[in-house]
C-alpha cells in the first residue's frame, strides 16, 4: 500500500475518540468494525473492499456523533484510495470535510488534507495539491501547532517544483529551513539544501551548489559511514553526479549515476550517464546509453499512459456511479434554485425600492436646504434693503426741509427712493415665490418633522450642554429664524406684526414652539429659568393684553389660526 502521509506527520497526530451514540448488537457490531477500519488504516494494511466501511458510513449517517461520521466518511475515503479510485476517495474526503468541526476534530481533518494532497499529488495536479496543503497550514496555525505548520511549508515545496516555479520553491524552501533552525530542529532545516542545490546547478551557481550539498551530507543526518543515502531520498545521487558533471569530474560523476541505477530512476540514471559520455567523447557508450534512455523514457510514458487511462476509468465509473444520486438530487435541487430566485427577486425588488427611497429623500432634502438657504439669501437682502429705504426717505425729508429749492438735488432723491422701493418690491416678491416653493414641497410634512429640521437640531445640541457650554452663533440664530419663517409662517407673522417683540423675546417665542423646555431656553439665551417666565408674561402682555406666563403659548396659537 502507498504510504500518503509522510511516516513523521502521522506520529504527531493523535488518535479519535470516538463514543458510540447508539446500543444494541448492531452499535457495536458497527463500532467494532470501525475501530478494526481504524487500525488497518494506522498500520498501513490495504484495504481490499469498500462494502463494510461503506455499511459503517451509511450506519453512522442515520445514527452516530459529528466525530463518529467524520471519521468513518474519511476512512472510506481511504478504501477507495487503496483501490485505486481517487474520485470516490476525493469524494469522501470532502463529505468528511463538511462534517467536520474544525475547533474539535483538528488531528484528523490534518490527516483528511493530508491524503487529498497525496492523491492530488499523484494526479498530477499541483495547484489542487498546494491548496490542500495551505488548508493544512491554516489548521495549524489555527491550533498553534508549529511543528505541522512548519511540516506543510516544507511539503508545499514539491507542488511549486512540478509547476515551475523556482521562486517560490526557493522562498518556501528558505522558510521551513528558518522555521526549523529557530524550533531547533537543524537536521530537518538541512533536509531541503538538495533541491535547492538542484535549482543553483540549473541557474549555474556552482559554489553556492557545493556549499548546500555539502550541509545536506553533513547536517540531515542521511547519510551512513560508506556514503549511502537514506532510503527515499536517492535522487540526492542524481544531483551530486549533476554537480560533478557540471564541474568537469565524469569519473565522480558516474559513480554516482550508477548509485543510482538500483533505485527505479532509469530514467535519469541513462540521461545522466549519456552525459557523461558525451562529455568523453566515447560514441560507443553514448550510443549504448542514448538507446537506453530512449527505452527508459518509452517504459516511463507507457507506465503514464496505464495510469491515465487507470484514472479515466475511474473517473468514469465513479461518474456512473453519481449519476443515480445526482438524478434524485436534480428534482430537489432544481425546487431551491426556483426559490432561491424568487427570494433573490425579491430581496433585489425589495433593495431597488429602499434605495429609490433613500435617493427620493436625499435629493428632497437636498431641494429643501437649497430652497432654505436662498430664503435666508433673500431675507437677508431684503432686511438689508429696508433699511436702506428706511435711511433713503428720512435722507430725503431731512434734505427737503433744508434745500426745497434745489429742484435737482430733490429729483435725484426721489429716484432714490424709488429705486430703493422697486428693489424692496421685488425682493418681497421674490420670498414669497420662495416661500410658495418651500410649502410645495413641504406640504406632507408634519408638525414633528418639522419641529426636528437641521436648524433646530443645531440649536437643540447647544441646549444639551448646561452651564459654560457655547452659545449658539449669530448665523445659527439666522438659520433658525429663516426655518421658523418657512416651516410656520402663521406664528412667525403673529410673532413679528407691528414688530413689537425685542430681539430675545421674539427667540423665546419660537423656541416655545419648538417645544424646547424654559431651562433648555434659559441654557441658549445666557439666562435664569425666572428670567424666561419674566420675559413670557412680557410678551404675553405686549402681544395679547395677557399678564400670565402659562397662556402665551395657547395665544399664540389661536391668534395664528386667525391670520
Amino acid at each position: 500500500m502507498k504510504k500518503l502521509l509522510p511516516i513523521a506527520i502521522c506520529h504527531l497526530l493523535l488518535g479519535v475518540a470516538l463514543t458510540s451514540c447508539s446500543g444494541g448488537a448492531d452499535g457495536e457490531a458497527m463500532r467494532s468494525q470501525l475501530l478494526r477500519a481504524r487500525t488497518m488504516n494506522q498500520d498501513y494494511v490495504p484495504f481490499t473492499t469498500d462494502s463494510v466501511v461503506r455499511q459503517v458510513t451509511d450506519y453512522y449517517d442515520r445514527h452516530g456523533t459529528a466525530a463518529e461520521r467524520v471519521e468513518a466518511h474519511y476512512l472510506l475515503g481511504c478504501a477507495y484510495r487503496d483501490l485505486g479510485e481517487a474520485p470516490q476517495a476525493l469524494q469522501c474526503f470532502h463529505d468528511a470535510v463538511a462534517l467536520a468541526d474544525t475547533a474539535s476534530d483538528y488531528p484528523l481533518l490534518v490527516k483528511v488534507y493530508g491524503q487529498m494532497a497525496e492523491l492530488f499529488d499523484a494526479q498530477n495536479l499541483p495547484t489542487d495539491e498546494i491548496a490542500a496543503i495551505s488548508n493544512i497550514q491554516r489548521l495549524a496555525l489555527a491550533h498553534h501547532d508549529s511543528l505541522m505548520y512548519i511540516r506543510a511549508v516544507e511539503l508545499s515545496t514539491k507542488p511549486y517544483y512540478k509547476l515551475g516555479d523556482t521562486a517560490r520553491v526557493i522562498q518556501t524552501i528558505g522558510e521551513a529551513s528558518r522555521l526549523y533552525t529557530e524550533a531547533g530542529d537543524s537536521q530537518k532545516a538541512a533536509n531541503a539544501c538538495a533541491t535547492l542545490a538542484h535549482i543553483m546547478l540549473t541557474r549555474g551557481r556552482l559554489a553556492l551548489a557545493d556549499s548546500l550539498l555539502r550541509e545536506f551530507e553533513t547536517k540531515t543526518g542521511l547519510m551512513d559511514s560508506q556514503g549511502r543515502i537514506a532510503k527515499g531520498h536517492e535522487m540526492y545521487y542524481y544531483i551530486k553526479a549533476k554537480y560533478y558533471l557540471q564541474t568537469g569530474q565524469t569519473d565522480a560523476a558516474e559513480t554516482f549515476l550508477r548509485k543510482l541505477l538500483p533505485h527505479h530512476y532509469p530514467a535519469d540514471a541513462y540521461r545522466g550517464l549519456l552525459a557523461v559520455y558525451r562529455k568523453r567523447h566515447q560514441p560507443d557508450s553514448m550510443a549504448k546509453y542514448a538507446t537506453l534512455f530512449e527505452a527508459a523514457i518509452d517504459s516511463l510514458n507507457n507506465r503514464r499512459r496505464i495510469e491515465t487511462v487507470h484514472q479515466m476509468a475511474a473517473l468514469y465509473n465513479y461518474h456512473r456511479y453519481q449519476q443515480k444520486a445526482d438524478a434524485e438530487a436534480l428534482a430537489a435541487a432544481e425546487a431551491r434554485h426556483r426559490a432561491n430566485i424568487a427570494i433573490v427577486l425579491m430581496v433585489l425588488f425589495a433593495i431597488a425600492a429602499a434605495t429609490a427611497f433613500l435617493r427620493f429623500r436625499k435629493s428632497k432634502q437636498q431641494q429643501l436646504d437649497r430652497i432654505s438657504q436662498e430664503y435666508m439669501v433673500v431675507s437677508g437682502l431684503l432686511d438689508k434693503a429696508r433699511i436702506e429705504l428706511d435711511e433713503a426717505r428720512r435722507t430725503a425729508e431731512a434734505k427737503d426741509g433744508a434745500a426745497q429749492n434745489l429742484d435737482s438735488m430733490e429729483t435725484e432723491m426721489q429716484e432714490k427712493l424709488e429705486e430703493k422701493t422697486n428693489e424692496v418690491r421685488e425682493l418681497e416678491d421674490r420670498l414669497q415665490q420662495v416661500e410658495h416653493y418651500y410649502r410645495t414641497a413641504t406640504h406632507p410634512s408634519s408638525i414633528e418633522k418639522k419641529k426636528n429640521s437641521e436648524a433646530v437640531k443645531a440649536i437643540r445640541r447647544r441646549a444639551e450642554w448646561k452651564h459654560g457650554s457655547t452659545l449658539p452663533s449669530i448665523d445659527e440664530w439666522l438659520k433658525l429664524t429663516s426655518q421658523f419663517r418657512l416651516d410656520f409662517p402663521h406664528y412667525y407673522a403673529t410673532l413679528t406684526k407691528d414688530k413689537k417683540l425685542a430681539t430675545k423675546e421674539l427667540r423665546t417665542c419660537m423656541l416655545l414652539m419648538l417645544d424646547f423646555k424654559e431651562g433648555e431656553i434659559a441654557v441658549l439665551l445666557d439666562v435664569k429659568p425666572q428670567r424666561v417666565t419674566n420675559i413670557k408674561k412680557r410678551v404675553n402682555t405686549k402681544l395679547f393684553g395677557d399678564a400670565s406666563a402659562t397662556t402665551l403659548t395657547g395665544n399664540i396659537q389661536s391668534a395664528s389660526a386667525l391670520v
